[in-house]
């Protein structure tokens, strides 16, 4: 876990913003919710001011993630099997694959 924070706090260093957003693409309360809440909490114990956005589904969630400059995107693989849901994996926006359960940041 150490490991995540340290990547994810060095990006948001390199990143020019003064605050963060971490889209979840999940309701409240799903996995994915809670997770973002765990990072959330961590990253503002290192400094970092924190906007945590639930969007409730992968489709808006992708849709604020593609209007930002800047979000952080939590998704899944299982979300990247729905068309309107897929995120392309490119080196530019993959940040890595936490879990066997398919979470990942881009």
């Amino acid at each position: 876990m150490k490991t995540i924070l340290a990547i994810l706090i060095t990006i948001m260093i390199i990143a020019p913003a003064n605050a963060v957003d971490l889209i979840a693409s999940s309701s409240i309360g799903g996995s994915t919710h809670k997770f973002a809440i765990i990072l959330q909490k961590e990253l503002k114990n290192n400094g970092l001011d924190v906007k945590l956005i639930v969007a409730g589904n992968c489709v808006l969630g992708k849709k604020m993630w593609q209007d930002s400059e800047s979000a952080i995107f939590i998704t899944t693989e299982a979300s990247n099997s729905v068309p309107e849901c897929t995120v392309e994996i490119t080196k530019d926006n993959y940040a890595l694959n936490l879990f066997t359960e398919g979470w990942v940041i881009v």
